[in-house]
């Protein structure tokens, strides 16, 4: 299984959150989860040389946590940052990207 795949909604991560909470309503554990979301597209795409872990010669989108996300699913949406594409994006810079959204909405 993989995360993300069946997300509704014009925000960003907004509907992975919710997905998140419903499959730890359904019994998977945090662990599970951050495996639905990071190797199992990789595996499933054929591209666990390049992508779905944190490694040298990985590819580089990364987010960061302020909370460990195998304690709690929920810890999952404390995102402090996100690196994409090579550019680093801090927690008021996702914010206002966010509320940019929600305003042309």
């Amino acid at each position: 299984m993989m995360a993300g795949t069946d997300g509704k909604g014009d925000i960003p991560g907004q509907a992975l959150q919710q997905e998140f909470a419903g499959l730890a309503k359904a019994g998977l554990s945090p662990l599970k989860i951050l495996q639905m979301t990071t190797v199992e597209p990789a595996r499933f795409l054929g591209r666990t040389q390049s992508m779905g872990r944190i490694a040298p010669g990985m590819g580089a989108d990364i987010v960061l946590l302020t909370a460990d996300p195998l304690a709690r699913v929920e810890n999952l949406g404390a995102v402090s940052a996100v690196v994409r594409g090579g550019r680093y994006f801090p927690r008021g810079t996702l914010d206002q990207i966010v509320s940019d959204m929600q305003t042309r909405h």
